[in-house]
């Protein structure tokens, strides 16, 4: 097990929070590739084929700017429902390893979309925060499964040295509502 502190940027109305933590993610994730390749080879060569055909129609390099920057946790919350929330509503929480190397890899992966996608998207500024788009369906769900499935063409901004994601963007301006004036679960 990693290091865990998600629940200092969390939204204090949040009514599910499963953090998944380790010491390493790198080697984790080495870890699980090579259980998969060994256990379902035919489904990790399609899971590895679709990686590469990923990198290759974005000219990105997932290992660098995705999986590079992330740190000891993973934390997967669902804030309590309000009037507007929707049952798929989620949000995924990534402690980072350096913020900076996050926001960089983010920063390419997102050029990489624009130019390569017909698809026009806007960053919305919030309090000084950046909400982005990622318009890649099943990008969380190609590497993590149906734990994260719901996560379709995510929403993510950088909070702290957390990068949050989520499938709306109303439950990230919560979350830095609530983050800036001090509404955390660490205060509970």
């Amino acid at each position: 097990p990693g290091k865990t502190g998600a629940y200092e940027i969390v939204s204090d109305k949040t009514a599910v929070y499963i953090s998944m933590s380790f010491a390493s993610f790198n080697d984790f994730f080495t870890n699980l590739e090579k259980e998969f390749s060994e256990t379902n080879s035919k489904d990790y060569e399609s899971y590895s084929n679709n990686i590469k055909k990923v990198e290759k129609f974005l000219k990105i390099d997932l290992k660098k700017d995705f999986f590079g920057w992330i740190g000891t946790e993973m934390a997967f919350i669902k804030l309590k429902p309000t009037a507007n929330s929707k049952e798929d509503d989620i949000v995924v929480a990534i402690n980072t390893q350096n913020i900076n190397d996050a926001k960089s890899g983010m920063g390419n992966i997102m050029r990489q979309l624009k130019r390569r996608s017909p698809v026009k998207f806007e960053t919305v500024q919030y309090n000084d925060y950046e909400i982005n788009q990622m318009v890649i369906k099943g990008f969380f769900k190609m590497f993590f499964g149906k734990l994260f499935g719901k996560l379709e063409k995510p929403y993510f901004t950088f909070i702290g040295n957390y990068v949050v994601f989520s499938n709306t963007p109303s439950n990230l301006m919560d979350m830095i509502d609530d983050y800036t004036k001090g509404n955390v679960l660490v205060k509970e």
